[in-house]
């Protein structure tokens, strides 16, 4: 009975989580130089059908970044070929599942109540809720991030 409460009222963070993401979202999103660079990258690859190698380039020090993020960035070009915003809704769904996962390690560390506070305080972050419209590399750092702690509990 408890796991299913909780469970509901999880879903139902998550769903606030949702809306307070999809407010003014054709607006929030952002297309930056390096998010076209990117997007186009990807879009290319799957045109060629040839894989990245390599990454962009740090503006910290002289090196590339792995080619991890133009193959996460060809997974919403391959499902929704034709829409624009294909990138940013894939990436508005991992900041949901981020809600998720934090609302688990809460559960794992504390029991139901801190899970939910957790689920909650991660649902109305600024800081989560602005990531969720950036189609950037540091954007996947929440959900690797929670997956990982996930995985370590």
């Amino acid at each position: 009975m408890l796991l299913k409460r909780f469970n509901q009222l999880l879903f139902a963070i998550a769903g606030l989580a949702l809306l307070i993401r999809l407010r003014g979202f054709s607006t929030h999103f952002l297309l930056s130089s390096d998010t076209a660079r990117d997007i186009l990258t990807a879009k290319g690859a799957i045109l060629l059908h040839q894989l990245p190698w390599v990454g962009s380039f740090s503006s910290a020090g002289p090196f590339v970044f792995g080619p991890n993020w133009y193959w996460q960035l060809m997974l919403p070009q391959i499902l929704f070929p034709n829409f624009f915003m294909g990138t940013w809704v894939v990436m508005l769904v991992f900041s949901i599942l981020f809600v998720i996962v934090m609302g688990l390690c809460g559960k794992l560390l504390g029991g139901n109540r801190l899970g939910l506070i957790t689920a909650l305080l991660t649902a109305i972050s600024p800081a989560a809720v602005g990531l969720s419209t950036y189609a950037t590399q540091h954007a996947m750092v929440e959900i690797f991030s929670g997956l990982t702690l996930l995985g370590l509990l």
